[in-house]
């Protein structure tokens, strides 16, 4: 259903990961004009072994991937197959943050936060200005000419006055959303907000969305070196069967009081833990280097 350039991207891919299955389930019989064809993928088979590849298949069945996924997929084995030896150029690199945060003795939470700001119309975002003057909405989409000065200017009056503090220590959040859709499924989604080292695409570290437009990638980057912050976190996905960070750390913060539980306006829950401990941290970290992780 996408445009004829996503479907001919997906159907590359398509052949890619046909190739794979067909040089492992039949090696002995391999078109090695067909491999020649396509290089990337005749490095994977010359290092598959098929016990391997089995694993790869069961791995792609139960993710019930869609076609970027798989994409994703073929990206995960192979870099599982060709890094013997970490070093640090080779591992996903996820570190706590920094952060500037609201202070909630001075806010109620409830009312400043706000949906991604490629979602708000004019009309939502003058309501949103009429909320609270220490909307989030007055950073990420400020009205007028100078929107970008505007921001800062608003940013750094914030921090003046203690509506903005820095954590104590710097940490990773723990994010669960809970939403119900249309038709009463209720949907619990959870991840976490750290900053990681930004990749070259050659590292396939980090994968690329299938298409981004220019200008809202311009207009965020003079935001961004305006401000000397991000307010617009990019969104990834990562593979973990084993969940470690939902099984081994989620628990522990649970039975805790969230740093913020706060509902927008198209009801959904934000619940969010605040994560500083340095032991905490280090297990997102090692969870997280032999990943590669999609856009």
């Amino acid at each position: 259903g996408g445009s004829a350039h996503s479907s001919r991207v997906a159907m590359k891919r398509f052949i890619h990961i046909s190739v794979v299955i067909n040089c492992c389930c039949n090696y002995t019989h391999t078109d090695t004009n067909l491999l020649k064809t396509f290089p990337q993928i005749n490095k994977v088979f010359l290092s598959l072994q098929i016990a391997f590849f089995r694993e790869f298949l069961i791995f792609i069945y139960k993710e019930k991937y869609t076609r970027s996924a798989l994409y994703m997929a073929v990206n995960i084995y192979y870099n599982k197959l060709t890094r013997k030896h970490f070093t640090l150029e080779d591992i996903l690199d996820i570190k706590p943050l920094n952060a500037i945060v609201y202070n909630q003795e001075k806010v109620n939470i409830n009312d400043v936060i706000a949906p991604p700001y490629d979602v708000i119309t004019s009309a939502y975002q003058d309501e949103l200005y009429k909320k609270s003057p220490y909307y989030i909405v007055r950073l990420i989409l400020t009205k007028g000419e100078n929107r970008y000065e505007d921001a800062k200017e608003f940013f750094d009056k914030w921090q003046k006055e203690q509506v903005l503090v820095h954590t104590d220590k710097p940490c990773i959040f723990y994010l669960i959303q809970k939403y119900t859709t249309a038709n009463g499924r209720q949907i619990e989604r959870k991840g976490f907000i750290a900053r990681n080292k930004i990749e070259k695409f050659e590292t396939k570290k980090i994968l690329p969305h299938e298409y981004t437009m220019g200008g809202p990638k311009e207009d965020r980057l003079k935001l961004t070196s305006a401000c000397e912050a991000n307010f617009s976190q990019i969104f990834l996905v990562y593979s973990d069967s084993d969940k470690i960070i939902e099984n081994k750390i989620l628990p522990k913060y649970l039975s805790q009081k969230p740093f913020i539980d706060a509902k927008d306006d198209n009801g959904v829950q934000n619940i969010v833990y605040l994560i500083d401990d340095e032991e905490d941290i280090k297990v997102f970290e090692k969870t997280l280097e032999d990943k590669t992780a999609l856009i």
